[in-house]
């Protein structure tokens, strides 16, 4: 399964390929746990290919045969993942039902790293409700379980997630204050992509704040850095958050020109969520210039 690995975020049809070999050769060798990964991976394929349905029934076969032979670390991962892909459809109650049973294995086998994760997951999941006050207990739980183990990686991953709880709130100085420390810690291990997403968190705070030369100077920053990594996703939107600066001072043909070109690397990456976002925006300003015509072709 070592090769499933190796090619999943490169070439998805390959991954499935040598998984689904893993699997036979486990099975002719009577290699259980062999297979259980084998189906776990062949699942987590289908899962990048969109093939809901075909990842759960591989999802439940992994999961059947690590609870036979007892390999628990393999039965947490896997409801891991069947969380996941319950996420990915926003079936939230199903999702919690497989993390906090993944979460029960982790805390019986002291597996720090997977608990401080998935206790993450399960603050998202909340977040995602609307439920802040839950979700920052879990990012808070997280967040101790990730400082005693130094993960400085993963403390900076839910320090911003506990600053986008304390925005959603309009708390804006501890939204800062969560982002910054943030920030702090990526630049200290040069993660540039983690860089990249708190410079927009925080641009985006100032944007909140009205206080948008600042907003355009953390956007600006963020957009370099992601264009320098190929980071599209950020790069994407960056220029939408630009675009979002103009359009609240009124400065509708600026807004276009960077709602424009959101627009065109969304469409380059066919970030369906992203164009839609790009569509309303420029359908937005086409309105407010009482370009009505245009307005309708969004």
């Amino acid at each position: 399964n070592k090769l499933y690995t190796e090619y999943q975020s490169i070439v998805p049809s390959k991954a499935l390929k040598y998984a689904k070999q893993a699997l036979e050769l486990s099975e002719k060798l009577g290699f259980q746990r062999g297979s259980a990964s084998s189906y776990n991976n062949i699942g987590r394929a289908h899962f990048q290919n969109g093939k809901s349905n075909d990842a759960l029934d591989n999802y439940l076969k992994a999961l059947e045969i690590f609870n036979d032979i007892g390999f628990k670390k393999g039965s947490s991962i896997v409801l891991g993942n069947i969380g996941q892909l319950f996420y990915s459809q926003a079936n939230y109650p199903k999702t919690l039902e497989y993390y906090f049973q993944a979460l029960a294995i982790t805390n019986e086998t002291n597996d720090e790293q997977r608990t401080a994760s998935l206790l993450g997951n399960i603050g998202a999941v909340y977040y995602q409700q609307g439920y802040y006050a839950k979700a920052l207990k879990y990012y808070l739980h997280s967040l101790t379980i990730r400082e005693a183990i130094e993960d400085k990686q993963g403390i900076a991953y839910v320090l911003v997630n506990i600053g986008v709880i304390y925005d959603e709130q309009k708390n804006y100085s501890k939204s800062l204050e969560y982002y910054n420390k943030s920030l702090r810690i990526n630049q200290e291990t040069g993660d540039k992509k983690g860089i990249a997403n708190v410079l927009s968190n925080i641009g985006e705070t100032y944007n909140n704040l009205k206080e948008y030369v600042k907003a355009l100077e953390y956007f600006q920053k963020a957009f370099s850095i992601a264009t320098e990594l190929d980071y599209k996703q950020v790069m994407a939107s960056s220029l939408n958050n630009i675009g979002d600066v103009y359009k609240k001072q009124n400065k509708y043909a600026k807004a276009l020109e960077y709602y424009s070109k959101a627009l065109f690397i969304n469409q380059q990456t066919s970030d369906k969520a992203g164009i839609t976002y790009s569509y309303h925006n420029l359908g937005d300003i086409y309105m407010k210039n009482g370009d009505f015509e245009n307005a309708l072709l969004y």
